[in-house]
């Protein structure tokens, strides 16, 4: 017979946890289906009187979730393998094995560091976001169990031993971020994008499109002067823009304070926060991307973010990334060197790539605005097809495979070569005509396309891939 598995419960204090979560979750969905909060705030003005009584219920049901939530979960330490038992309607039972968990985090929020306690959370290969959160661990065990997962060990040692040696280890690769680069966090995440997101919400619905029309109007006619309430306009929303820049400063901020990388052996790992601190760590085997992002305003700060993207990388969310946030040219070089990432000689694709998407919105500017306007689309549009292709280049050498694409920004993303997963070649009608082929190399953590190579390098990059990774005996995962 197999042995009783030990269950054991949270800590009453991770009720802050999960209601923190259900809150979470609300505003993720509220946020969702803002425009049609907004529709029916404006369509139903005249039961606004009842609001307080919604607010009621809602924070009732968020009490009522949190609870049960709490009440169902249920966690068992295993030598091989975490199990979870979680659910309020639908009972789900997940085992984790240690072998198949590509990430392990430790969060001291700020509400359990007076109780010396942490949350483990834990994300294995292709899952979305963090699969597995336990709220409540002291932080001795968190830490042992961190480590134990990252060296898949068959056994949990005590709290006091082996991860506290590795926590003091001398490190072979040390990165530190001043304040004054984790300023510039918030500055190159560019908020902005966010208030235009909001606005594209916002005016999709017709009756909120109407009603903030007709207040704006309303508003400009309450001055001497039209021109006077545009102008007062114009600076409330300046304001606006420069209160959610500071906002996302401090955000930033208060998220990647006192950042600190370092790597011991294969080990990786970075600690990070203000009121709650981050530490994230994973195993160099597991590592299947790395990416260089630079907007436009990290390209005039000569600023970039490096991200490293593991099995399942392709997700975007905050939980699923390695990041180091703001790299100048000097720590860029720095990272680079100790990834083994080559200096990269870029090579151009074929040119025959620059008319694509370029004579259909000429055609439809010069049909729907004017027939004048078409000229003038036509030169735009291929400058900036020009410009574009400009900075897309691909390189290989036999370890690395890389491609650099952008505009006003500019990404790199470097994959080891042998851990390619799926490789395909992609020709049309017209590239077949020309001589030219494209290539696309699958990941765990993306896909690398080199589009518009000639046909014989493509076909030498798919021959030397498909080698390098037959003739490949290393672990990739």
């Amino acid at each position: 017979m197999s042995p009783t598995i030990a269950w054991q419960r949270l800590p009453v204090i991770a009720l802050i946890f999960f209601f923190l979560s259900s809150l979470r979750l609300t505003a993720k969905h509220a946020y969702n289906a803002l425009p049609a909060f907004v529709a029916i705030f404006v369509g139903l003005r005249s039961m606004l009187q009842y609001w307080p009584y919604a607010l009621l219920a809602l924070i009732i049901i968020l009490l009522i979730t949190t609870v049960l939530r709490y009440r169902r979960f249920s966690f068992a330490l295993e030598p091989e393998r975490i199990r979870v038992r979680e659910g309020v309607f639908s009972r789900v039972e997940l085992n984790l094995d240690y072998e198949r968990i590509q990430q392990a985090d430790i969060r001291k929020p700020i509400w359990f560091k007076p109780f010396n306690l942490a949350i483990l959370q834990l994300q294995s290969a292709g899952s979305k976001g963090s699969e597995v959160e336990v709220a409540g661990l002291p932080v001795q065990l968190a830490e042992q169990l961190q480590y134990d997962i990252l060296q898949a060990t068959k056994a949990v040692a005590d709290e006091s031993g082996e991860a506290a040696a590795i926590g003091n280890a001398s490190a072979d690769f040390e990165l530190q971020l001043p304040h004054t680069e984790i300023l510039r966090v918030g500055l190159i995440q560019n908020a902005l994008i966010v208030a235009g997101v909001l606005l594209a919400l916002l005016f999709s619905n017709q009756v909120v499109s109407t009603f903030v029309v007709e207040w704006v109007e309303g508003f400009v006619a309450g001055y001497a002067s039209a021109w006077q309430g545009v102008m007062i306009l114009i600076g409330f929303g300046i304001a606006a823009l420069m209160v959610l820049m500071f906002a996302a400063v401090l955000f930033y901020f208060n998220q990647y304070y006192r950042y600190h990388l370092r790597r011991v052996g294969d080990r990786v790992a970075y600690t990070a926060g203000l009121i709650t601190h981050l530490s994230r760590s994973f195993r160099m085997p597991k590592l299947q991307l790395v990416e260089f992002r630079q907007g436009l305003v990290a390209r005039l700060l000569r600023r970039s973010q490096m991200r490293i993207l593991q099995a399942g990388g392709i997700n975007d969310k905050a939980e699923g990334r390695f990041t180091v946030p703001v790299l100048n040219i000097h720590n860029k070089a720095l990272v680079s060197n100790d990834l083994k990432l080559p200096t990269a000689k870029w090579q151009r694709v074929g040119g025959w790539i620059i008319p694509r998407y370029w004579l259909i919105p000429s055609l439809a500017a010069g049909w729907l605005i004017d027939l004048w306007a078409a000229p003038l689309v036509f030169f735009v549009m291929l400058l900036l097809r020009w410009l574009w292709w400009r900075n897309l280049g691909w390189y290989f050498d036999g370890n690395w495979i890389a491609v650099r694409q952008g505009l006003f920004g500019c990404t790199e993303r470097f994959a080891p070569a042998a851990k390619m997963q799926r490789i395909t070649l992609l020709s049309g009608p017209i590239q077949r005509r020309l001589g030219f082929c494209g290539v696309k190399i699958y990941t765990a953590g993306g896909a690398l396309t080199l589009p518009w190579l000639r046909k014989a390098t493509a076909d030498k990059v798919y021959a030397e891939m498909l080698a390098l990774t037959a003739n490949n005996n290393k672990r990739w995962m």
